[in-house]
């Protein structure tokens, strides 16, 4: 039976080493390990001092300051409270690029217990497919050169304190260049002497096995156990471990000097001038996020620089490309350099809180965004000016066609005009200077035949989108369905120039564009999937003024096979499947804000981030994983970009030795999955020194008070 935690903890790893692009969760050099042998005896390092918490006492007797005239015995008085164990930002070095802390194993299970999540794992029909799911991942991560020494399941086990990750590299001011790079897991051991000497016995038969050597060495006057290991020929990855004990918190490291700063750290009686937790942009996440609550003690916490983090990520994808999703892709520290140069370079930093089974809330998330931009002026320079997502007026709200049936709904506020120029700015930076007014002229021109105005487009938009998902069933790989809507500026003049504008842009492409009938005179717009020709749209001819023939390149199927295209209802409609387009862009559904789900989490929204916000999201989460459960059970992958899919893709395609068996998933969704997920919501605030968000989600409504059927109302 799995428990809660094995699935998070699956997961966390995942996430960890997904986010590292396959090559920072990584704590020992990947090999395929040999055949058992006899573990060497390795004593554990060396405790620090007079640190063990003490086994439970009795309290001390202490005599009262006055006495009762009657000879009486004296009062027990309990023993000031020790101070509570500080936690690793207070070690880690202000360089940490990525961090993320689990305050407890046993109250992170304990909570985890407690939400309808919890009681799904433990349900028997899931075993086998999580199991299997399990070894699946550990294969794909061993194919990746990606083999933990200390990894989660092992961990799990030890009834500890804190255990953190971390991600630190290390540079001279000005500098481009690392000085040294490394990975740290820390775990707070005190008082679990048994499960500690358990954990390295397991390390030193793990460690051993992959034929490493063992020595040990002694720095700032603590014994450290260092790990040698032969290295694989034709792959450059690290080639030493470290382990040390200091104040009770077992520490692993993958770089000495690495190490010995956070030693350092840990024996300083206060946290040093460069530690994490003095760092500007760590103090100002960590102020959002807590709120001044006293009562706000989540279960994980995490934080990362995002451009630091590139860089790091980037020196390990070139010391192990096969660690990478897609090694032909282009290096991210050349795209984080064109957008540093583009302005992005003001977010400093990102960071949030989990919590779960907090004041009858399944979960809880917030995190914030730290970017405090420019104090006069505009708030970001040059492509940077994107990221203008305004707060709406508190009367703004969703869109009355928005369906009660859709499985996930968001609603968001962009500034188009600003937004289009920026798009502009990245298109001249990605290519060359000029590239983006020349593709916006022809377009104006008709150059190609081919005539509408982006810009003028731009415009009349009302700076507002509302994005919808749902599905059809039976459900296949096409089922999944998809609108996408912009809308339009208040007045009918605007709603028909860009009509007009539109149809400049899809006629001349009889080809690739079919139009539809749908009412008032007006087309959708299909997509046809043909070869290329003669009116295809092609970047260089833009460019050039000139039209080349070219023969069509093989490549994939598209995602979405279909696409339509129409104006309508004050927007501009996008979406993969006619019907559901016909059904929304005519208001034909209830409205969502009728549902009484719905209603539920706008409450807990409205009190959670009760500013108006930016953007608004709702998602029912039985309806939101059911097209991807049921595809899984027919032994499919989503066809989809995102991490997951692809990961999934490459594990079912052949990425490992043991697949898994989706048809073991229980057949009924709808009694044995879907009770046990509720429904969920997030938004997002702009603040004027970066973006809070805080997501939640809540039990399942009683079914008796929800609204129309969603099975039912779409057909």
């Amino acid at each position: 039976m799995a428990r809660p935690a094995d699935l998070l903890f699956g997961k966390l790893t995942i996430v960890l080493v997904l986010v590292a692009t396959m090559g920072l969760g990584r704590v020992t050099l990947s090999q395929d390990s040999p055949a058992q042998e006899a573990p060497a005896k390795v004593a554990p390092a060396q405790e620090a001092p007079a640190q063990e918490a003490p086994a439970q006492e009795a309290p001390a007797k202490v005599a009262p300051a006055q006495e009762a005239p009657a000879q009486e015995a004296p009062a027990k008085v309990a023993p000031a409270p020790e101070s509570p164990r500080k936690t690793s930002e207070n070690f880690l070095p202000s360089s940490t690029r990525a961090w993320v802390s689990v305050s407890s194993i046993t109250e992170l299970e304990t909570a985890l217990y407690e939400t309808k999540f919890g009681k799904l794992a433990m349900d028997p029909d899931l075993a086998p497919v999580v199991e299997s799911f399990s070894s699946q991942i550990t294969d794909w991560l061993d194919n990746r050169n990606v083999k933990f020494a200390m990894n989660m399941e092992k961990v799990g086990k030890l009834n500890s304190g804190e255990v953190c990750f971390a991600a630190i590299l290390n540079q001279e001011e000005g500098q481009s260049e690392a000085i040294n790079h490394g990975i740290v897991i820390m775990v707070d051991v005190a008082g679990h002497e048994a499960d500690y000497l358990q954990l390295m016995s397991d390390i030193e038969a793990d460690l051993t096995a992959r034929k490493a050597m063992a020595s040990e060495l002694e720095v700032l006057e603590q014994k450290v156990t260092r790990w040698d290991f032969e290295k694989p020929q034709g792959i450059a990855v690290r080639e030493s471990v470290f382990f040390s004990r200091v104040d009770n918190r077992l520490i692993a490291c993958d770089d000495l000097t690495i190490l010995s700063e956070v030693m350092a750290g840990i024996l300083s009686p206060e946290p040093l001038e460069n530690a994490l937790v003095k760092h500007e942009p760590f103090v100002k996440v960590r102020q959002r996020c807590l709120q001044g609550e006293a009562d706000w003690k989540p279960q994980i916490r995490w934080f990362f620089e995002p451009f630091g983090y590139v860089e790091l990520t980037d020196i390990l994808a070139k010391k192990n490309r096969i660690s990478r999703l897609d090694p032909n892709a282009r290096e991210p520290k050349e795209i984080a350099l064109l957008l540093q140069r583009q302005g992005f370079g003001a977010t400093k930093a990102v960071g949030g809180d989990f919590m779960f089974a907090h004041k009858n809330m399944e979960m809880l998330h917030r995190f914030f965004i730290y970017a405090p931009g420019n104090s006069e002026g505009p708030r970001f320079e040059k492509a940077a000016q994107l990221l203008d997502f305004p707060n709406p007026h508190p009367d703004v709200k969703w869109e009355s066609w928005v369906p009660n049936h859709a499985a996930t709904a968001a609603t968001f506020h962009w500034n188009f005009a600003t937004g289009i120029d920026s798009v502009g700015m990245l298109v001249d930076e990605f290519t060359q200077p000029g590239n983006w007014e020349t593709m916006v002229e022809g377009w104006k021109k008709g150059r190609q035949g081919i005539k509408f105005d982006i810009k003028g487009i731009a415009q009349r938009l009302g700076g507002k989108i509302t994005f919808i998902s749902d599905f059809e069933e039976p459900i296949e790989e096409g089922s999944e369905r998809i609108v996408v809507a912009l809308k339009i500026a208040d007045g009918t003049e605007n709603e028909e120039w860009i009509a007009k504008d539109l149809d400049g842009f899809f006629k001349p492409q009889k080809s690739k564009w079919k139009a539809l009938p749908f009412r008032e005179g007006r087309s959708i717009w299909k997509s046809e999937l043909v070869q290329e020709s003669e009116d295809e749209i092609d970047l260089d001819d833009l460019l050039s003024g000139e039209e080349e023939e070219k023969a069509p390149e093989a490549g994939e199927p598209p995602l979405f096979p279909e696409q339509f295209v129409v104006v309508a209802n004050g927007n501009l409609f996008f979406s993969n499947n006619v019907d559901f387009l016909r059904k929304v862009a005519n208001g034909e559904a209830g409205p969502l804000t009728e549902a009484s789900d719905f209603q539920v989490i706008s409450e807990k929204l409205d009190q959670l981030s009760p500013a108006p916000d930016s953007i608004r999201q709702f998602g029912r989460v039985d309806r939101s994983i059911k097209f991807m459960y049921e595809l899984l059970r027919k032994n499919k992958v989503p066809r989809d970009n995102s991490l997951l899919a692809r990961m999934l893709k490459e594990m079912q395609e052949g990425g490992v030795t043991r697949k898994v068996d989706g048809s073991k998933l229980p057949q009924d969704f709808e009694n044995v999955i879907a009770p046990h997920l509720g429904v969920s919501g997030w938004s997002l605030e702009t603040e004027s020194d970066g973006w809070f968000f805080v997501g939640v989600i809540l039990p399942k409504p009683d079914p008796a008070v929800t609204s129309t059927d969603p099975a039912t109302s779409e057909q």
